[in-house]
């Protein structure tokens, strides 16, 4: 989930002119870090909890990356987007909102 932050005066999302892109870049890592994933998987199961340990790895590194306060307003996220706590996501996990 994408966190809220006091980056701009306003409080509200502002686009940045390399979100695209960053956004992009962002979701082909996922991609091709799920498709290496099942192919390994699909080529020897038996690898599976070293593929679980590398992936559980990935997420707590990323997990671990400071941010700033998030801000608390429902109007914070970019548009499409909704508050969940303390976060901005597309949608709520159960037990989230």
């Amino acid at each position: 989930m994408a966190k809220r932050n006091r980056k701009y005066k306003v409080g509200k999302w502002q686009p940045e002119p390399g979100d695209a892109i960053n956004l992009a870049t962002i979701r082909w890592f996922a991609i091709m870090i799920e498709a290496k994933a099942i192919e390994i998987y699909g080529t020897n199961p038996l690898v599976y909890p070293k593929i679980l340990n590398v992936l559980n790895d990935a997420f707590t590194s990323v997990s671990g990356i400071s941010v700033k306060k998030p801000i608390a307003d429902p109007g914070d996220c970019p548009p499409g987007w909704v508050t969940c706590g303390e976060d901005c996501a597309p949608r709520c996990m159960l037990g989230e909102d």
